[in-house]
């Protein structure tokens, strides 16, 4: 952290927050951008990277010294590169992240699950996409591909290359303190988790290196259900599963939430965010606030009275934790046009547009007057029966709309092709001339509009 400059740890890590964000934001736009002539800035956009440019956990996990946001750039280049189609790079990157961090090791299952040589959805759901499609089951998982055959050599090559050149430089007490650590790990510190409380009260260290293996169950659970059992997208998959891992891990601290943190922006425009879901990150955040009262009395006042207190404050964040996990699964939409391959809008998909358009300004108009915007598809659906014809149409909306002239001169999305409406203060128009002219789709003879005069 100090090769240049006694903070130079922090700008790298706070520069590295960035940077994820923009590849967040490739990754929402489909993976290199937005195409011509589509939205730059569907309406999700800003508020998802929200969620991880001006996150208060964000800024302050990377700007105090920690590296997670490394691991987490890895994770985040892995998905865009595996959105691009570049199997082996992503390959690359996810065994790196896996060095850096070991928890990613849960990402195997989905990971197995996306890279299925399978051909992508034309339509439904994240068709077009390799991470947004969604998938599921554990055949999908366990069916041999090129795609799994390249990301897996690739991934298990650079950790284990990178594993390899540790060991030689630290030999035995680089595995025992890098990955073997983590696997028999006991911690008697206070933290978020309830167990640091259980191994307090346990005296015999192979009992209670016994329970820590125990703990994993419920994570492998959680693993196997979101990540092969749950049909949804990679990220919400990865999400879900670093979520549940952090809830129920042995040891819990603040940086660990930048883990799930950092694929929010991807899951968030797949979530229908309710009441309950409000509800539950409210009593989320309560949880962590009294936790810390109750940890700040023993730890910097020293009242060492209060520790049952931080237990039951551990035990209330689990629950609060938990809470959010069910609500947010609940949350999941059943339809999402993340990464869907958006065909170019033709002029009859515009024309319907306008039309849905004028229906909402209509309603909104005329909410004190419901009254009126009954009528308005009563005339609608009358023109559509054939039981009055345009120009009786046009005079119905003259009656009905007289003083909006807005709303006169945006009904032209209903009137039949050829017909046109210029500035006026109600709407005229001249039956085209020539046989078959008056029908709705005719466009032989152009009809004119005439300006009525005031």
């Amino acid at each position: 952290n100090h090769v240049l400059f006694p903070a130079f740890g922090k700008v790298v890590f706070a520069n590295a927050d960035i940077v994820i964000a923009i590849i967040q934001l490739k990754l929402l736009q489909g993976g290199s951008g937005p195409r011509p002539g589509e939205e730059s800035h569907p309406p999700f956009l800003v508020p998802a990277l929200a969620l991880w440019l001006f996150n208060p956990y964000t800024a302050t996990i990377s700007s105090r010294g920690s590296s997670d946001s490394v691991s987490s750039l890895c994770l985040m280049l892995m998905l865009l590169l595996l959105e691009r189609g570049k199997i082996l790079a992503a390959g690359f990157w996810f065994g790196l992240a896996t060095h850096i961090r070991i928890f990613p090791v849960i990402y195997a299952l989905p990971l197995l699950v996306h890279l299925s040589d399978d051909p992508l959805p034309r339509s439904g759901s994240g068709s077009g996409s390799l991470i947004f499609a969604r998938r599921w089951g554990l055949q999908q998982a366990l069916r041999p591909s090129r795609r799994k055959l390249g990301f897996s050599l690739a991934a298990a090559g650079t950790c284990a290359g990178l594993c390899l050149l540790c060991y030689r430089a630290e030999g035995q007490r680089y595995l025992d303190e890098a990955i073997l650590y983590h696997f028999g790990r006991f911690d008697l510190a206070h933290n978020f988790s309830p167990w640091f409380f259980i191994f307090r009260n346990v005296a015999d260290d192979g009992s209670r290196r016994a329970m820590g293996l125990a703990a994993f169950l419920p994570q492998v659970l959680c693993i196997f259900y979101f990540g092969a059992v749950k049909r949804s997208s990679l990220p919400y998959k990865l999400f879900m599963i670093t979520l549940s891992f952090v809830t129920l891990n042995k040891v819990v601290t603040a940086q660990y939430f930048a883990w799930y943190l950092v694929l929010l922006p991807l899951v968030y425009p797949e979530l229908r965010v309710s009441g309950a879901l409000k509800t539950a990150i409210g009593l989320w955040v309560a949880a962590q606030v009294n936790w810390l009262f109750w940890a700040y009395l023993y730890e910097f006042e020293k009242m060492e009275a209060v520790l049952p207190l931080v237990f039951l404050s551990s035990v209330a964040f689990l629950l609060s934790n938990m809470l959010v996990i069910l609500s947010t699964d609940k949350c999941y939409k059943k339809f999402s046009y993340l990464g869907k391959v958006k065909p170019r809008r033709t002029q009859k998909a515009k024309e319907m547009e306008d039309a849905i358009e004028y229906l909402r300004k209509v309603k909104e108009r005329f909410k004190e007057k419901p009254s009126v915007n009954k009528k308005f598809l009563d005339i609608l659906k009358r023109r559509r029966q054939k039981t009055v014809d345009t120009q009786g149409v046009v005079d119905l909306v003259n009656s009905l709309f007289k003083g909006h002239k807005d709303l006169l001169l945006g009904f032209h999305a209903f009137l039949p092709n050829g017909y046109e409406i210029h500035e006026i203060h109600e709407i005229q128009v001249t039956e085209p001339k020539g046989k078959g002219a008056a029908a709705a789709g005719d466009n032989t003879d152009k009809p004119k509009v005439r300006r009525k005069r005031n």
